[in-house]
């Protein structure tokens, strides 16, 4: 299958975009991953507060030459104790650090590649938007091995698993070592670290919203 190709942007989630999100949500291939009620009425519910600006977070639009084909969620890990206290469960999670996550709601870009070059822009965005953040943090269902598969691509540094060997948690960190002095560089023009499944489970990845 052709790769997709075309620019990439992103911008803050509108009130006009909940009609759209709540079809992404309830696409089958989203949904197996993403456990989140999927009517109208619960995405203005749960979403309605970062169309606001009222969210310490971003949900962020990502379309491809203009046309809307995904959503990055991403926000300060210590904005949010619920997740940082998930997340350190299984690993150190250095002050500053920033989560993501994502989703491809297009179905008929899944499989093209798409999803390694929306975790790539959105790292180099985030070293730039995040000038001090030490790393960024994902947390991947273990299953979903295309999306972890596609997060080793810009390049990992560790993983870890939680107590119920359901997900595997990547650290990105955002520097590279060049003698004896750290030097800020984009993600993909690091030598990339495979993550395996600390489960050791393959998965399905056929249809999966993030097989790249």
């Amino acid at each position: 299958m052709e790769t997709v190709s075309g620019v990439l942007t992103w911008r803050p989630l509108i009130a006009t975009d909940l009609s759209l999100l709540a079809r992404w949500l309830r696409d089958p291939q989203v949904a197996r991953w993403w456990n989140h009620e999927n009517t109208e009425k619960a995405v203005e519910r749960d979403f309605g507060a970062s169309v606001r600006g009222e969210e310490p977070g971003e949900d962020l639009v990502v379309s491809l030459d203009g046309h809307p084909v995904g959503l990055v969620q991403r926000s300060l890990i210590g904005d949010y104790p619920d997740e940082l206290a998930e997340f350190s469960e299984v690993a150190e999670v250095p002050d500053g650090a920033v989560m993501l996550d994502y989703l491809i709601g297009d179905a008929a870009r899944r499989g093209r590649g798409l999803g390694s070059r929306i975790i790539a822009m959105a790292l180099d965005r985030t070293w730039l938007d995040y000038p001090t953040a030490p790393a960024v943090m994902v947390a991947v269902v273990a299953a979903n091995t295309a999306s972890w598969r596609a997060l080793g691509r810009p390049g990992c540094s560790a993983s870890a698993k939680d107590r119920w060997n359901q997900t595997i948690r990547l650290t990105i960190h955002s520097t590279t070592s060049t003698g004896s002095t750290d030097q800020r560089a984009p993600c993909r023009a690091r030598p990339a670290e495979r993550c395996r499944s600390l489960t050791g489970e393959d998965g399905d990845a056929a249809g999966n919203p993030f097989y790249e």
